[in-house]
């Protein structure tokens, strides 16, 4: 078979082809890889402030009874959640 019939009737027979199709596969999935990296960090960059305050940690404030110390304070969050520590304990200025 001649070189111009196996182009015609074969086209996948030639390594040519094939070379190029496996560079094209390829530098279409890293480039595709690429541009959805920059899709997620720029909307990452772009929604930070909405992020950061819906993943923070937000206090547990308790506004109900008689005042407590903070001694009083610390106890009662050990209890209520065992096998955590309380470092800070703040009481709201009145």
């Amino acid at each position: 078979m001649r070189l111009r019939d196996r182009l015609l009737h074969h086209p996948q027979h030639i390594w040519l082809r094939r070379a190029l199709f496996q560079v094209h596969l390829w530098v279409g999935l890293i480039l595709a890889l690429y541009v959805l990296v920059m899709c997620v960090t720029g909307t990452i960059l772009i929604y930070r402030r909405a992020l950061s305050t819906l993943l923070s940690v937000r206090p547990h404030i308790v506004a109900t009874g008689p005042r407590l110390t903070s001694e009083e304070l610390q106890q009662i969050a050990e209890r209520v959640h065992p096998g955590y520590q309380a470092d800070q304990v703040s009481l709201a200025e009145e």
